[in-house]
């Protein structure tokens, strides 16, 4: 099905993605993220951690079983507003 959505390739590297990874960190702490109680998410966000090494952070999760599919998508979701939309402000 085409959209119509411009399709943009996404490196999952530290070093593409440790700025929205701290951006969303910053949004949750802040208490500015309304998430309207959605259950999957909340598992989600419990299942994922944040690691550190010399290039910045990203998440990943414990063990191979837990999921983090949507904190992902959330993360890169971000990458394309950050880099691509003209009017996105952090």
């Amino acid at each position: 099905m085409n959209s119509g959505w411009a399709i943009a390739s996404l490196r999952q590297r530290t070093s593409e993605l440790k700025d929205p990874t701290k951006f969303l960190q910053t949004m949750f702490v802040e208490g500015s993220v309304d998430h309207l109680d959605d259950r999957i998410m909340e598992k989600a966000l419990l299942n994922a951690e944040i690691y550190e090494d010399k290039i910045g952070i990203q998440v990943d999760k414990a063990k191979a079983t837990l999921k983090i599919d949507v904190v992902d998508a959330l993360i890169d979701a971000l990458f394309q507003a950050m880099y691509h939309l003209k009017t996105f402000q952090t």
